[in-house]
């Protein structure tokens, strides 16, 4: 298989993976309200974007366990900013192949920042 090959497979990977995260729905450990697709740290933003950005760095045969903070910045119920933005914090649970992908990604926790 090609590099070109590798790269979008795993690319299709991802998509698949958050597609299914899009799906989750956490109440907010503040506010009440939930804390959907817009509002959850996804596999893009924490792996892709911040933790192996790097395109010659991979994370191999592991299984991580990170804390992550994020803003709880919109209400999606009503499709809007929220006036009363406030700081999350997150448990992650994340794990890795042989090859680098990541074959899990389950937010484990959300808790007040």
């Amino acid at each position: 298989m090609s590099k070109k090959e590798m790269e979008d497979k795993k690319r299709e990977n991802t998509k698949k993976d958050t597609e299914t995260h899009k799906k989750t729905v956490i109440p907010c450990p503040v506010c009440g309200k939930p804390l959907g697709e817009d509002n959850l740290p996804d596999i893009g933003g924490v792996i892709e974007e911040r933790l192996c950005s790097e395109k010659d760095v991979r994370i191999v045969n592991s299984e991580v366990v990170l804390e992550y903070d994020f803003y709880h910045y919109r209400n999606e119920e009503e499709g809007v900013a929220m006036e009363d933005q406030h700081p999350l914090g997150s448990v992650i649970k994340i794990v890795f192949d042989s090859s680098g992908k990541c074959t899990a990604f389950d937010i484990v926790k959300v808790c007040p920042g």
